[in-house]
């Protein structure tokens, strides 16, 4: 199958939405491949998904592959913002030019760059090791991947020092306390109303933003109280496969669901496609909440759940952890927390 593509477009067969790529295969004749998809937003994901599949069985000259070609043919999302740095980096470069030297120049070049959140103020922030250990890790990937492939003889990354030092983050602490939780629920109002369920929703699930925003009508069962989350696509994804419903999550849901009597089975429910960030931080400004993540509220998840008295095992199940190591980071200790456990012993003391 050649990479010669026409251009893509929608079609409807049957009155059911599908997406049609015409390709030139490796005999010269145009042909069409055809997939369903349920909406727009589907759709052009899907475009992406074929136009790719098409690009990587295109034949290439592993001496000759540029870090642009090998992009275009990583079979795995990569982040937009990944996408534009990687190849202003390295682009045009040869694959097999670029050694452990220019992945060190890379870094130590990306660590002179401020934060992107601070630039505007008077004294910007440099980028948190965490920050420089995500873009390594994307960058590491894609190179795993061509090794695999024949395309390199070694992986760069392999050659030296660690390029990624875990050790070196700083983990957050910060878990909402419960008037900042009712203050972002007070101001969780238009145009900023659908971060309400959103926010109930990360902190009676625990479950994290990506899986929040793709949750669709068909796996709400509001009856049996439960989400159904299915398996996991990917092998090193964990999460459960089933997630309680609250009292007051089941609520919000009921008032969401009569605001949006359309929602479709296989629709997102929050009807979120991209993220909220601009309106997260309005909405922590407006009811004077700083410095919190909505990533966070996943913490506030994990640590309530162990007060509660849960086992540790059944949250970590909860949360989809695997190694203590990592679950331990998401139990934080916080002012209001660490007041309980004195309050605790002092109750033990008098007994």
């Amino acid at each position: 199958m050649s990479a010669k593509t026409k251009e893509t477009y929608f079609t409807e067969i049957d009155g059911k939405l599908y997406v049609r790529l015409p390709y030139q295969d490796s005999s010269g004749k145009w042909r069409s491949k055809y997939k369903r998809v349920a909406n727009p937003t589907e759709g052009r994901k899907m475009i992406a998904k074929l136009q790719s599949q098409l690009v990587s069985s295109a034949p290439v000259e592993a001496e000759k592959m540029t870090f642009a070609q090998l992009m275009e043919r990583y079979p795995r999302p990569l982040a937009p913002w990944y996408k534009k740095l990687f190849l202003g980096s390295f682009g045009a470069v040869k694959l097999q030019k670029i050694d452990y030297a220019a992945l060190v120049a890379f870094r130590e070049k990306r660590a002179q760059v401020p934060h992107k959140a601070t630039i505007s103020k008077q004294s910007p922030q440099p980028r948190t090791v965490a920050t420089l250990n995500r873009e390594m890790e994307a960058l590491r990937r894609l190179f795993v991947f061509a090794h695999k492939q024949g395309w390199i003889a070694r992986n760069p990354f392999n050659v030296g020092d660690g390029l990624i030092c875990k050790s070196l983050e700083e983990h957050r602490e910060r878990i909402p306390t419960d008037d900042e939780i009712n203050r972002l629920l007070e101001y969780a109002v238009e145009p900023r109303a659908h971060l309400r369920p959103l926010i109930i929703a990360a902190l009676d699930t625990g479950l994290r933003k990506g899986k929040l925003l793709t949750l669709t009508r068909a796996q709400i069962d509001l009856e049996k109280g439960v989400i159904d989350l299915g398996r996991p696509k990917v092998r090193n994804k964990k999460h459960p496969r089933f997630v309680g419903i609250t009292a007051r999550l089941k609520r919000e849901l009921q008032d969401w669901f009569s605001t949006h009597p359309d929602l479709q089975p296989a629709e997102r429910i929050f009807r979120i496609n991209d993220d909220f960030k601009r309106a997260w931080r309005t909405l922590c400004r407006l009811a004077r909440v700083a410095d919190l993540h909505f990533h966070d509220l996943r913490h506030w998840y994990a640590t309530n759940a162990i007060l509660a008295g849960l086992p540790k095992d059944l949250v970590m199940k909860q949360t989809g952890h695997t190694e203590n190591a990592t679950f331990d980071r998401y139990f934080n200790v916080d002012q209001e927390i660490a007041r309980l456990v004195a309050k605790a012993l002092d109750s033990a003391a008098k007994t």
